[in-house]
């Protein structure tokens, strides 16, 4: 193929508009040489940078460190599968997929499947990032949280997969309500701000509404409840039951400012959101420290030891540094 033909088959491809006639011949052009294969993934790069998402992380700025690369090779397409992965505050990704040959750069972006080409969002441990998506709406994502979309969003829907924690400044479009999708339940709203925690290795899916109206639904069950402003549903995995609680919304929304709130939660479950915020792993060697409960609101740049000081009341525990884990234990 000359270069015009290729230029205009990967054009087509891009923009998803390529049958399978003519994945096939990308998919043959590619194999042919590396040289290809080069020209691929610059042409790749240009396109996914100018389609993504603006994108900024809570200091104001993105570090655009690398950009990993890696064809896999493979029989005829037999469906199209297109990926490419943004991986905020540390790593940008970027690729394609071609058929059945699946193209990663990187790691496999979410759970589940994505026909269609899609954007990643990633916020590393530690961290904090805010995202403008293209219908105005503003997100907050917290550490270890990971928002996945089509790059087709807005046009003819706005839907969203979230594995973590996240506020939402929805944009109101009455055309086309704003479905935030969780592995277990979903959040839908049309103009609203709310957040929702939804970490993969949780027991617990919460979704707490600070103002507007958002309805909950549970796909596999086919429930639906309605959600009013300070109030949270929430979600046990265990059960598979949605339950809705009164609270102060605003606590729940603190963390975008630097808070750390605790609610009644047990420190086997509060271990993991100081992990996350401060990103260094915790071992609990102590069975009644895992299940004693907390309340609590505190400032993370003070730091995590201060926040530990602070609800070992009765200095009942110790804490060391063993091979970048801290471990706590009783005295």
């Amino acid at each position: 193929m000359d270069n015009h033909t290729i230029d205009h088959l990967l054009h087509e491809y891009f923009e998803g508009r390529s049958g399978l006639e003519e994945q096939r011949r990308i998919l043959l052009w590619l194999n042919r040489s590396e040289e290809h294969r080069r020209y691929y993934r610059e042409c790749a790069e240009i396109w996914a940078l100018q389609h993504l998402p603006e994108i900024s992380d809570d200091k104001g700025a993105v570090l655009l460190d690398t950009l990993n690369r890696l064809i896999a090779r493979g029989e005829k397409p037999r469906r199209s599968l297109w990926t490419v992965v943004g991986r905020i505050a540390a790593i940008f990704v970027l690729g394609a997929a071609v058929g059945y040959a699946t193209v990663w750069y990187g790691r496999e972006a979410a759970s589940g499947s994505h026909d269609g080409l899609y954007t990643e969002t990633t916020v590393p441990k530690g961290s904090r990032s805010k995202i403008r998506m293209p219908d105005g709406t503003t997100v907050w994502l917290n550490a270890g949280s990971r928002l996945t979309c089509g790059t087709n969003f807005g046009k003819h829907n706005r839907t969203v997969l979230l594995d973590g924690e996240a506020l939402f400044e929805v944009a109101p479009d009455s055309l086309h309500p704003f479905r935030i999708k969780t592995k277990e339940i979903d959040a839908v709203v049309l103009g609203t701000v709310l957040t929702v925690k939804a970490y993969d290795d949780d027991p617990m899916v919460e979704i707490t509404l600070l103002k507007g109206k958002t309805s909950i639904e549970q796909p596999a069950e086919g429930k639906t409840v309605a959600l009013a402003p300070n109030q949270q549903a929430v979600y046990d995995k265990a059960s598979r039951q949605v339950s809705l609680q009164p609270v102060d919304a605003a606590k729940y929304s603190g963390w975008v400012t630097g808070k750390i709130y605790f609610a009644d939660e047990p420190f086997e479950i509060l271990a993991k959101q100081l992990e996350r915020s401060y990103d260094i792993p915790i071992g609990i060697r102590s069975e009644k420290l895992k299940k004693e409960r907390f309340f609590g609101s505190f400032d993370r740049s003070k730091g995590i030891m201060h926040i530990l000081k602070m609800i070992d009341i009765d200095h009942s525990f110790q804490w060391s540094l063993k091979n970048d884990t801290l471990i706590i234990s009783d005295k």
